[in-house]
């Protein structure tokens, strides 16, 4: 068996919401971009930047969770669940970068609007 391949009784509960989640974000990320093209609003732009971020947040938890839910090995004896965390450390830089983008598309359309 492969390292990621899991029966299909026995896939756990945490990998289909993690799963879940990613469809999810997806599916809200295009809703919101079809609507910014529709209508050319700054807001559906900004919700859709912000989009963006949670479908790479989703995903990076979808991999953490998947190499957590590995059963345990000869080299990780009590299991690999800590890797679970490593969603939390690495979404957490992405939060500076959020606040950036959405500053700087909210002050070119502040000092310079438009009709």
């Amino acid at each position: 068996m492969r390292p990621f391949d899991f029966p299909q009784t026995t896939r756990p509960p945490q990998l289909r919401a993690a799963a879940v989640s990613v469809a999810v974000s997806l599916l809200i990320l295009s809703l919101k971009a079809v609507a910014y093209l529709l209508t050319g609003s700054v807001a559906f732009l900004s919700d859709a930047a912000e989009s963006v971020v949670n479908v790479v947040g989703a995903n990076i938890a979808f991999l953490a969770v998947l190499a957590g839910t590995r059963p345990p090995d000869a080299g990780h004896p009590y299991g690999h669940g800590k890797a679970e965390y490593i969603s939390g450390a690495t979404e957490g830089p992405w939060w500076p970068w959020r606040g950036r983008r959405w500053w700087s598309r909210r002050s070119d359309v502040c000092c310079s609007p438009y009709p």
